[in-house]
């Protein structure tokens, strides 16, 4: 069985997912998803594309942030039951900034005052994580229970 540690992320998975490999096709991916989404919004606000720079450049940045973490969690097997808590963990923290570059952007755009992003729509950024993260611990946690014969 061939497990990752922290020395070896340059050692391939048992998927054969390098760590270089899966952050670097997860941040790829999400880049050109963001660049389409964003290129969207630039359409319909009838904005010019070039005030999305910084925007696009963080949404790549959250991207390779959650493919880290997400290797974090998935990746690096030390008991079943873990990886469903790891992988809360991941998402919590991805949302987090996922969520809280959306209300940037939107600032960053004028679409929102900084009173309301911060006021009317911030307060709402960690429960809008937390509830997803929660119940993605309770799926993995009763998709993985009666099959971790670690513990």
């Amino acid at each position: 069985m061939n497990t990752v540690t922290p020395d070896s992320t340059d050692q391939p998975d048992r998927k054969g997912m390098t760590f270089l490999r899966w952050t670097g096709l997860f941040t790829l991916a999400a880049g050109a998803v963001h660049a389409v989404q964003l290129v969207l919004i630039a359409l319909i606000t009838r904005l010019p594309i070039r005030r999305f720079g910084v925007i696009y450049l963080l949404f790549v940045w959250v991207a390779y942030d959650t493919g880290v973490l997400i290797y974090w969690s998935r990746f690096w097997p030390v008991r079943r039951l873990s990886i469903a808590f790891r992988f809360a963990v991941a998402m919590f923290a991805s949302l987090n900034l996922y969520l809280g570059l959306i209300l940037f952007g939107a600032y960053h755009l004028g679409l929102i005052s900084k009173a309301s992003a911060l006021f009317e729509y911030g307060p709402y950024v960690v429960p809008g994580a937390a509830i997803p993260a929660v119940m993605s611990y309770l799926v993995g946690r009763q998709l993985t229970r009666g099959n971790d014969d670690r513990g």
